[in-house]
């Protein structure tokens, strides 16, 4: 295993007629002096845990509940930040509707770090969109960190054969012959993840179908294609797989069809879209999931609320060392105690492989 001295105590012994200095060493892979990284330490949050990723032990925030809320800094540093816009809602039919509705696109998603100041960030989550009578699904809300914002999916589009909706990940468009929306995260000055909204025509056996939403991971399906709502993204190395479902975020709703089998959603929280014998079913909350369209006779669902999740590396324990400075072979001898220091120090001293 790759070993790389990273700082230096400050005191230093005698003995045996040479002088000896304390040095402090990573015992994980991969570190690098370069790279070292002081993290910052802070409060707040729905819900708090650790979790260890490759070894090494990090502190989760979890901001689930819709509206704004706090991040405080108590030690400066870097975090690392994921943010999930509110997912849009599926377009709704009435029993005389022609087309059935689009699926809702998922929240836009940013993955970022920062380096903060020991301060009160603002952390808010956006609701998602809502579902009425045969219209177009309402836009999700926006998610943000300070001034990182992940924009609210896109609604599905309606049954009078309305374009899906623009947002974060565009929602679906109705069945005969409409297009899917536009994402407008990538684009944002966030940057970010998002895809567009499927686009729509006949199904393959003639009968309307609707198109899926667009999700972080892919584009929402063509009605051709099934009208399956776009995959999302898989964040269960960053965060366990308790978060979001299963780990992964942002999927986009599935659209409706005239027949038993309606598109599904898209993996990270995407509901599926209603059928000729079950309603759609909504996003999941604290995904960003974009909400099912609907069919003739059964609306579409509303889409699933965003999250805000930051995390940061904790202090890990490291061996403590001698090195012998009195020889041009700078070799380690022994491991004299452990102790738990933070391993990010910002000067390098020495570095030995």
């Amino acid at each position: 295993m790759s070993k790389k001295f990273i700082g230096m105590l400050a005191n230093t012994l005698r003995g045996g007629g040479r002088w000896l200095v304390m040095v402090m060493m990573l015992v994980t892979a991969g570190a690098n002096v370069a790279e070292a990284t002081t993290w910052a330490l802070g409060t707040g949050g729905d819900a708090t845990y650790e979790i260890q990723v490759e070894g090494l032990p990090w502190q989760v925030h979890v901001f689930t509940n819709v509206g704004t809320s706090t991040f405080d800094v108590t030690s400066p540093g870097e975090v690392e930040v994921l943010i999930v816009g509110g997912g849009g809602g599926g377009g709704s039919s009435t029993s005389h509707d022609t087309y059935r509705s689009g699926g809702g696109g998922a929240g836009g998603l940013v993955l970022t770090n920062r380096s903060l100041s020991a301060a009160v960030y603002s952390v808010d989550v956006g609701d998602g969109g809502t579902v009425g009578a045969h219209v177009n699904g309402g836009s999700g809300g926006n998610s943000s960190f300070a001034e990182i914002v992940a924009l609210g999916g896109g609604g599905g589009g309606g049954p009078h054969g309305e374009d899906g909706q623009p947002g974060g990940s565009g929602g679906g468009a109705p069945g005969g012959g409409a297009s899917g929306g536009a994402a407008t995260q990538p684009g944002s000055a966030a940057g970010g993840y998002g895809n567009s909204g499927g686009d729509a025509a006949g199904g393959t056996d003639g009968t309307p179908v609707a198109a899926g939403g667009g999700g972080a991971g892919e584009a929402g399906k063509d009605s051709a294609d099934g009208g399956h709502g776009g995959e999302g993204k898989d964040f269960s190395a960053w965060f366990g797989d308790e978060l979001g479902e299963d780990g992964w975020f942002a999927g986009g709703g599935g659209g409706g069809q005239m027949a038993a089998t309606a598109g599904d959603g898209g993996k990270g929280g995407g509901g599926t879209g209603a059928t000729s014998n079950e309603d759609a079913s909504p996003g999941v909350s604290g995904t960003g999931g974009g909400g099912g369209g609907g069919h003739a006779g059964r609306t579409g669902a509303i889409g699933g609320s965003g999250i805000v999740i930051v995390r940061y590396q904790l202090p890990s324990e490291v061996a403590i060392i001698w090195s012998d400075l009195d020889t041009t072979d700078i070799t380690p001898t022994e491991a004299t105690a452990v102790a738990t220091v933070n391993t990010n120090l910002t000067e390098a001293v020495l570095v030995w492989d």
